[in-house]
């Protein structure tokens, strides 16, 4: 087990790690995979789930390893947002899908989260003034456009999903630990007893458990989705239409 808290430099930046995993996996014939943890917290900061997404993309391609993607803490996402507002611009499992990620980009210049806090200044002409003058400024649309450029490298290598986890729930738990176990390739190893028998015997085995880690992973879908979704975010409401962003487009409109 290598656990590089934090240092993605030794595997975005330099070719230490890659080389290490060469070495592991050609010269010892060791069946390795790639776990990457992305706090849950950052669905609700469009710009730090893009960057977070374009990071597990880069790792993905420069190690080369069969990779599972964890959206970990998912039990706190809820929290950070307050109770009647998750925080979310969309439900968990277009974070978890990673697809059109360039949706994300009308959220990268989004008011606050904290709804208190949005709200002392929300009546401020001063501060809506402030705030349609950023959204119109020649930093604010290079900003999107570059976030949005990424969000197209992401979805062209369309290589990108998340497995939410709560560490304290043991089917959570077990969910990613058999997804990770698919990957390396532990799960198709055949077992004491199926060793002990003959050939053909062992093949049909090995076809029987090939059949049951399919159906396994055939299970995680949509319906798991959104038991997860109600457990740990419950009747949430999202933040589907920013008020800032509207009277922008209707400013750009009228002036067209």
């Amino acid at each position: 087990l290598f656990d590089l808290p934090g240092q993605v430099e030794l595997y975005t930046h330099s070719s230490s790690v890659h080389t290490l995993i060469h070495k592991l996996t050609k010269e010892l014939s060791l069946q390795l995979c790639l776990v990457q943890l992305v706090d849950s917290h950052y669905c609700m900061d469009a710009t730090k789930f893009i960057s977070a997404a374009l990071l597990s993309t880069t790792s993905m391609i420069r190690l080369e390893l069969p990779t599972v993607n964890v959206l970990s803490k998912i039990d706190l996402i809820s929290k950070q947002g307050g109770l009647e507002e998750s925080g979310l611009p969309f439900n968990l499992d277009f974070f978890t899908d990673c697809q059109d990620l360039d949706r994300l980009v009308d959220y990268v210049d989004s008011p606050p989260n904290d709804e208190e806090e949005y709200a002392i200044y929300a009546d401020d002409e001063g501060y809506r003034a402030a705030r349609q003058k950023t959204l119109q400024s020649t930093f604010s649309k290079r900003h999107r456009k570059m976030h949005r450029m990424l969000c197209e490298v992401i979805d062209d290598y369309s290589l990108l999903s998340y497995m939410p986890l709560h560490i304290e729930d043991a089917e959570s738990v077990g969910r990613v630990v058999s997804r990770i176990d698919k990957c390396n390739g532990y799960v198709f190893l055949p077992g004491k007893k199926e060793e002990q028998k003959d050939q053909s015997s062992s093949s049909s085995a090995m076809h029987d458990m090939f059949q049951c880690a399919v159906q396994n992973d055939d299970v995680w879908k949509y319906e798991s989705m959104a038991n997860v979704h109600e457990r740990y975010l419950g009747n949430t409401t999202f933040r589907d239409v920013i008020p800032e962003l509207q009277e922008s487009k209707k400013g750009v409109a009228k002036t067209s």
